[in-house]
Order: C-alpha cells, then sequence, then structure tokens
C-alpha cells in the first residue's frame, strides 16, 4: 500500500507543478501584453496552486498596474518578508506602492492614512538603500514621498489655521449677537424714546423721506412762525422809519 501512496504523491505533485506552470506563463504572457486585468487572473490562478514569495510577488505586479496599491503592497510586503532572493526586490516594490497609495490618499484629503503609508514608504526605501546604496530608483522615488509628506504636512497647519480662524469668527459672532451687548439691548417700557415713532399707529408712518407726518406738520408750524415774526419786524420798521421822517 505504501508504494501506491507515494506514486500517487509524485502524480499529484507532477499535475500541481504543470497546473501552476501553465497559469504562470499566461499572467507573463498577458502582462507583458499590458493586459493586466487577466494576468491578475493567471497570477491569481497559480498562487492557488502555490503560494510563494514569486506567486504574491507576480500578483502584486499585476494589481500595481491597475493602481489597486493596497493590494499590491499587502502582497509586496509579505515576500518582502520572506527569505528569498526576492525579497529585496519586494521591499522596493511595496515602498512605491505605498508611496503611490500615500499620494491618492492625499488628494483625497485622508492626510492621516496618508501620513502613515508615505512614512512606511520612507521606511522600506531608506532599508533598500542600506542594503544597496547604489539603487537610483530608490532614491528618486524616496524623494517623491519625502516631497508628498511635507505637502501633507503643510496642508495640515494651513487647514489647522482655517480652523482656529473660523471658530474665531464664530465667537465674535456670538459676541455682537449677545443681548448683554448694549447695541443690541432692547429698550425697556419705560425707557425714552424721543425722535422715535410709536408702533401701530397710521398717522406716524414715515413718508417718502424717512420724516412722519406729525414731525412734517411741526417743521411747517416753525416756519410759520418765522414768517410772521419776520412780516412784524418790518412793519415795525417802516412806522419807524417814517415816524422819523415827520418829526425832521
Amino acid at each position: 500500500m505504501r508504494p501506491f501512496f507515494y506514486l500517487g504523491c509524485f502524480v499529484l505533485l507532477a499535475a500541481f507543478g504543470d497546473a501552476h506552470y501553465f497559469a504562470v506563463k499566461k499572467g507573463n504572457e498577458k502582462y507583458r501584453a499590458g493586459d493586466f486585468a487577466a494576468a491578475e487572473k493567471n497570477y491569481a490562478e497559480a498562487r492557488q496552486n502555490n503560494d510563494s514569495a514569486t506567486a504574491r510577488y507576480d500578483l502584486g505586479a499585476a494589481l500595481y498596474q491597475q493602481k489597486k496599491y493596497g493590494e499590491a503592497a499587502k502582497l509586496f510586503g509579505s515576500a518582502a518578508g520572506s527569505k528569498t532572493a526576492l525579497a529585496g526586490r519586494s521591499t522596493l516594490a511595496y515602498a512605491d506602492a505605498q508611496n503611490e497609495l500615500g499620494g491618492d490618499l492625499l488628494k483625497k484629503g485622508n492626510t492621516d492614512a496618508a501620513e502613515k503609508d508615505l512614512e512606511g514608504a520612507i521606511a522600506a526605501y531608506r532599508k533598500t538603500l542600506l542594503a544597496d546604496p547604489a539603487k537610483i530608483e530608490a532614491k528618486h522615488n524616496m524623494e517623491i514621498a519625502l516631497k508628498r509628506l511635507a505637502e501633507l504636512k503643510e496642508k495640515r497647519q494651513k487647514d489647522q489655521k482655517k480652523d482656529k480662524q473660523e471658530q474665531k469668527q464664530q465667537q465674535d459672532g456670538k459676541g455682537k449677537n449677545n443681548p448683554k451687548n448694549g447695541k443690541d439691548r432692547q429698550p425697556a417700557k419705560g425707557d425714552d424714546q424721543r425722535g422715535r415713532s410709536k408702533p401701530n399707529e397710521g398717522d406716524q408712518k414715515p413718508g417718502p423721506n424717512g420724516m412722519t407726518k406729525e414731525q412734517a406738520d411741526q417743521i411747517l408750524a416753525n416756519l410759520a412762525r418765522r414768517e410772521d415774526t419776520a412780516n412784524r419786524e418790518r412793519r415795525q420798521q417802516k412806522m419807524q422809519e417814517r415816524e422819523v421822517e415827520k418829526d425832521w
């Protein structure tokens, strides 16, 4: 019974290896042709047959090309933790995915998540450069991540400053509308309201020039009195002149 068991294992391994091989081969063909969605399906199938660091890296690459940076970063990070020759390349790929993910989140205004992803990308770039200082791509992309992080912090400072200004304006507005403020205090019943028209009186409504009928009548009466006074003064002056002429 045991020999048949070993034989069965060898048959399964051969079939397993063929399925994985053909799935990877198809995935590579689709990837080179730029059909990254089809490559993703093939690489996912290959990973089901053999969940290796290479399978994760390949699937991550197809996802990255479709701008699915979050999923790609998880796969690259998993491959980077493996003790294989692919670990270094996976670390750089993980940094690039985190960098792009942070950039997208920054554009959407999610500064907290963007900051976390960008800092993760910078740490991975540093790890890559410590292992191989000649990695020009890692240096260039790290500069992009640092620039995005600086932009993020500047945006956060501006938002905080804007929030403080809005809060101050709201507080100032509440102070102006406070009933305790003398400017907005309503007069009491016993307050003197000189020069103000009383409400609900039809003959006290302001005219076109903002003057009430009562005020207009008062002005006309004053003018009439002044005119009468002036006329009396003129008559008295004429009478005095006549008397002077007679005496002379």
